[in-house]
């Protein structure tokens, strides 16, 4: 009989991917639709990272439905096997497609503070031959288990992966009758590839503390107008430098808090050591996440801005504004007020794109008008996050 925590534990998994394919689902959309959505590389890694993460979180959240339905031990099976494989296929796919996009964020921030290189440099060359590799690796590496008939359910039905069936077969030491090589292959394909980037990560972290550190010590206090404006100019940079560095470690943390739990199950699958409830409920929790992480992340400048303009305007309605912006941090006119902080006119917000009008319906809900109070000193909430924050690329 399946324990109800493990039952539990899967509904949960189910919820939290749900989540996670709205959250990037979503951000895709708003990427796609903002005027500069695309425009930098920045905004399109973040666009091909939440595209990866919609194909694992359609993967997580379909696999129980889709395993074969004459295993008894399967909780919520109605498929067959050629339904595991093709589901098997798209989140794998994007699960290793993840891997790289992590390390390809954290690489292009380095790039960025460290080296001074512009978007339009990093655009011309690498940001093609990496994207290109990322999607090629993951491509082949969910081809091969396929070929193989190595893409089957794990225990009691929960994703359809890189597997043995019966999915304990090799610990038990009996025949396979899908998918013997499969635990090889979870090694090649992506215990290593998780090292790999793990690795690669804290060598970027390092990277990046070793720079700031030394830049902070070489800034020297001086003298003088124009010292105190270099120094200022020098001050902003750093700045500039540590928000990158913030963003950077973010989506590391990010990466361990949501692969920490998969990890340990893949080592004690190789172990040949069955995986407790507690770690079938660790994973359960977090590896389905990602994308609504990196949501969260992806808008934290945006709402960061905002909130210093508008201090009393609440976390939660500055994210759910940015989001509804596309993205981006809205432009006072966008949010139905003109320079002097006069609603628009009835006419003038029918001419708005409907994305606007959404957010102007929203934000009025949310009371707006109570806390849109003009900052001294500037005409309007609108900012250009690619000079102030150095984040849209």
């Amino acid at each position: 009989m399946i324990p109800k925590s493990i039952i539990a534990a899967l509904i949960v998994r189910i919820c939290t991917g749900s989540i996670s394919l709205l959250a990037s689902g979503f951000l895709c959309f708003t990427i796609w639709v903002s005027p500069k959505g695309l425009q930098s590389p920045y905004s399109r890694i973040i666009f091909g990272f939440s595209v990866a993460d919609v194909l694992q979180s359609i993967g997580v959240v379909l696999s129980p439905f889709l395993s074969p339905a004459n295993d008894p031990d399967y909780i919520f099976s109605k498929g067959t096997v050629a339904s595991c494989e093709g589901i098997g296929f798209i989140l794998i796919m994007g699960s290793h497609a993840i891997l790289w996009y992590i390390l390809f964020l954290t690489y292009y921030f380095l790039k960025r503070v460290k080296y001074k290189q512009t978007p339009q440099d990093f655009a011309k060359c690498e940001e093609k031959l990496i994207s290109t590799f990322i999607w090629i690796y993951a491509i082949a590496t969910s081809v091969y288990p396929l070929i193989k008939e190595q893409i089957n359910a794990t225990k009691h039905g929960g994703v359809c992966m890189i597997a043995p069936r019966p999915f304990d077969c090799v610990t038990n030491g009996e025949e396979c009758t899908r998918g013997e090589n499969a635990n090889r292959s979870v090694l090649l394909f992506s215990i290593i590839l998780v090292v790999i980037v793990f690795l690669l990560l804290i060598i970027v972290l390092v990277t990046f503390t070793c720079y700031m550190y030394n830049a902070e010590k070489a800034i020297q206090p001086t003298s003088g107008s124009n010292n105190d404006n270099a120094q200022r100019r020098t001050h902003k940079g750093m700045d500039l430098t540590k928000q990158a560095a913030h963003q950077s470690i973010l989506y590391i943390l990010a990466f361990l808090l949501v692969y920490s739990g998969t990890i340990l199950a893949l080592i004690l699958r190789l172990l040949k050591v069955e995986n407790t409830a507690v770690t079938f409920w660790f994973v359960s929790l977090f590896y389905p996440i990602g994308g609504f992480l990196n949501m969260i992340i992806y808008t934290r400048p945006k709402v960061q801005a905002l909130k210093k303009l508008i201090p009393e305007l609440p976390n939660f309605v500055a994210f759910f504004i940015v989001i509804l912006a596309g993205g981006e941090t809205p432009s006072l006119a966008d949010l139905g007020f003109d320079d002097r902080n006069r609603p628009i006119s009835t006419e003038d917000i029918h001419q708005r794109t409907e994305r606007m009008r959404m957010v102007l319906y929203w934000t009025k809900a949310l009371n707006m008008k109570n806390l849109m109070k003009k900052t001294e000193g500037v005409s309007g909430i609108s900012i250009d996050c690619e000079q102030k924050m150095k984040m849209n690329d």
